[in-house]
């Protein structure tokens, strides 16, 4: 019973560590926006996520249309 209870608290404990370090990183971003501290970089930083994001999208369905493609 103590083994299991240990192992319920120790993975709350992780679980806890990762939400907090989240919460840090959205309270910074805001803080950030709401001080217009570092806010041109924050937008040059989300800008390069989509960007990245639509590329890799793009070539994954280039790919899937090639590799579907009758060989000639």
């Amino acid at each position: 019973m103590e083994e299991n209870n240990f192992g319920i608290r120790k993975r709350l404990l992780e679980y806890d560590d990762v939400m907090n370090n989240q919460r840090n990183v959205i309270y910074g971003r805001r803080n950030h926006a709401l001080f217009g501290e570092r806010l041109a970089l924050d937008i040059d930083n989300a800008f390069s996520m989509v960007a990245e994001s639509l590329v890799a999208g793009f070539k994954t369905r280039k790919t899937m249309k090639v590799s579907a493609s009758p060989a000639l």
